[in-house]
């Protein structure tokens, strides 16, 4: 465990309740199954599955396939922060916070995440299994209570991996190999349907080297309005991978996974994203749409002109430190982008992965 978290097993027979809902995206249908329960589950398990929509032509084949299955498959975990449209962040609900920390004075906004993802080459989808955990006091739990579970699958029809990179066989620039994005081939309403459409953007990142090297990423997704495109919610992981892909049959520890970001304050654009001195791939910039979360997160829409189409795009400021107290671990600044442009009809027309890099502050 490269985290230093202790896991346990969490498999048990499934036990059957009620099913619920879920609103799922145009391209999308829901369905629910019995939950898998661990001894410490208080949650249900609800899937969604994704169907290709047959507009969208990039599909994950060829002689690359093994290596981004490899790349994006493994159990991840992390803390996940939820945002509304205009990119505050939505504190915990009161009856699943400790009450020590209203106590304090202590609003929490960040859950504690597992993602067990596969991309199954074989079922021409990506699997994910969504793990949110009960906030505890302290490292008093061996292993964390899950509060809820999401399996959801997309087809592979409906996802766009980044092109090779530098990391990957046969070399290349830009983004890690294991970023993608997702989204519907259109975003024009299926007849009868009146759910929202979802975005999902993955950028890896790998901080050190050597037997210090950490696999890292971060997925936003983007709830999209279908009438009138606009972003209504955004939900963010930062993920470290900590082990091979096994279906979430272990639970993280009540004190694993990298640290909060959720708590942390918006960066400025101007002394960051859109500041001097970045070198590398071309990038559109912010539209005045733009929202700067947390930690150097940013989400945007940005309408092209005369009717030319909308491009939605989320971009990670990557600094020269893993934290602000610990000490430069790398000579240069990062920004990797994912961007997904649909043209006037609301037809997909291409995703695109970019990359920059500046000199760190001296």
């Amino acid at each position: 465990d490269s985290n230093g978290a202790s896991r346990r097993s969490a498999r048990a027979p499934p036990t059957p309740m009620a099913t619920t809902s879920l609103t799922a995206a145009p391209f999308a249908r829901a369905s629910v199954r019995a939950p898998r329960r661990s001894s410490r589950s208080a949650s249900t398990t609800t899937t969604t599955t994704t169907r290709a929509s047959g507009e969208n032509s990039a599909t994950i084949a060829g002689k690359n396939s093994p290596a981004f299955v490899d790349a994006v498959s493994g159990e991840w975990e992390g803390h996940s922060v939820y945002f509304d449209a205009a990119g505050t962040p939505i504190a915990l609900p009161r009856n699943v916070v400790p009450p020590a920390f209203a106590e304090w004075g202590v609003e929490l906004v960040d859950w504690q995440s597992q993602c067990a993802m596969r991309a199954d080459d074989d079922a021409k989808e990506i699997y994910a299994r969504e793990l949110r955990f009960l906030p505890t006091v302290g490292c008093e739990a061996d292993a964390s209570t899950v509060e809820s579970a999401i399996e959801r699958r997309v087809a592979f029809d409906d996802v766009t991996p980044a092109p090779p990179g530098d990391d990957a066989p046969g070399g290349g620039n830009g983004v890690e190999f294991g970023s993608y994005s997702a989204g519907p081939g259109s975003l024009a309403a299926r007849d009868g349907e009146e759910t929202t459409i979802v975005m999902e953007h993955a950028l890896a990142f790998t901080t050190g080297s050597g037997e210090d090297a950490k696999r890292t990423r971060l997925r936003l997704r983007q709830t999209i309005s279908p009438v009138d495109g606009a972003i209504e919610s955004i939900v963010g992981w930062k993920e470290y991978w900590y082990e091979p892909f096994n279906d979430a049959a272990s639970l993280c520890s009540s004190c694993g996974g990298p640290n909060k970001w959720g708590e942390t304050l918006a960066t400025d654009p101007a002394a960051t994203v859109s500041g001097p001195g970045w070198r590398g791939d071309d990038w559109r910039g912010l539209s005045d749409a733009a929202v700067m979360l947390r930690e150097g997160v940013w989400s945007d829409r940005a309408v092209l002109p005369d009717g030319g189409g909308v491009v939605y795009q989320i971009g990670w400021h990557i600094p020269d430190r893993d934290a602000v107290y610990l000490p430069p671990c790398r000579e240069v600044e990062t920004h990797l982008v994912s961007e997904r442009e649909y043209d006037g009809d609301g037809n997909f027309v291409g995703a695109k992965f970019m990359k920059l890099t500046r000199p760190a502050p001296k």
